[in-house]
């Protein structure tokens, strides 16, 4: 995974100014996953894991590779100093009804709606920030 090897590459090497990561000053890494949006095409290793069908498992490989970056962060000593911002761009797809039907996954909650709706169900989304 790119981010991690970068971390690893990097972490506390100045000796190349353009990309060293110097653990005194603040750097920004943007993670932005093409995933889940279509084509819903998770990995093998994440087929049929979350009981949610190929979006869930989608889903899930999300949730892998950000644990991952995670524990970069930790084994290289960099959380201690990091502002970790997780969100998305929008509410579930409309065909999140399907996924309501076949597993009882409600991904809007209780709210009205999806994606490219008016209504709170389309425009709330996952916000969750860890700052030490």
């Amino acid at each position: 995974m790119k981010v991690v090897e970068y971390l690893e590459t990097y972490a506390g090497k100045k000796e190349n100014p353009k990309f060293g990561l110097d653990r005194k000053n603040p750097f920004f890494i943007y993670f932005d996953p093409p995933s889940p949006h279509t084509p819903i095409v998770p990995n093998k290793e994440f087929l049929g894991k979350s009981g949610a069908g190929d979006y869930g498992d989608f889903v899930l490989e999300i949730d892998h590779y950000v644990g991952k970056i995670l524990d970069a962060l930790d084994r290289l000593k960099l959380s201690d100093n990091t502002l970790i911002v997780f969100s998305s761009d929008n509410g579930p797809e409309t065909y999140c009804y399907e996924r309501i039907k076949s597993y009882k996954h409600y991904s809007m909650g209780d709210l009205r709606g999806a994606k490219r709706c008016t209504w709170e169900g389309g425009h709330r989304v996952p916000f969750i920030v860890r700052w030490p």
